[in-house]
């Protein structure tokens, strides 16, 4: 077994432990909301934490992801890794009337707002770059 393919499986087991306690254990599931709540406070942003369950279909495709996994090369792995980078990177582009909503205490502005989005497509750029270079 290779060591990228361990390591994902670690992490797995790991987040597999999250979950499990995130739901069943009281204290765990008062320090993350307490966490949320602190991250929000620091970090002056307009937003908000939503604790999603986790249902039986969702450990059902878990398990399945888990099994696949073990199957996977350090290539394979290292490809769905960029692609979940590509895809959280996506999910940064807001609107900007949603980056002024969450920016309120930060005096937002047209410039700000172009200038975040110049610095998502400079990490999708590097991304791309990357994934040509790890395919060869």
């Amino acid at each position: 077994m290779e060591i990228l393919t361990l390591f994902v499986i670690i992490l797995e087991i790991l987040f597999l432990f999250f979950i499990i306690s995130k739901e069943n254990n009281l204290y765990f599931k008062k320090i993350y909301e307490t966490m949320g709540k602190n991250f929000v406070k620091r970090s002056k942003l307009e937003i908000e934490f939503r604790n999603k369950r986790f249902d039986k279909k969702s450990y059902i495709i878990f398990f399945a992801i888990f099994l696949f996994s073990l199957f996977l090369d350090t290539k394979m792995i290292t490809i769905i890794f960029i692609s979940f980078i590509m895809f959280f990177l996506l999910k940064l582009q807001i609107s900007y009337e949603k980056f002024s909503k969450v920016f309120i205490n930060y005096n937002p502005n047209v410039k700000k707002y172009n200038f975040y989005l110049l610095f998502i497509l400079f990490l999708q750029v590097a991304t791309i770059i990357l994934t040509f270079f790890i395919s060869r």
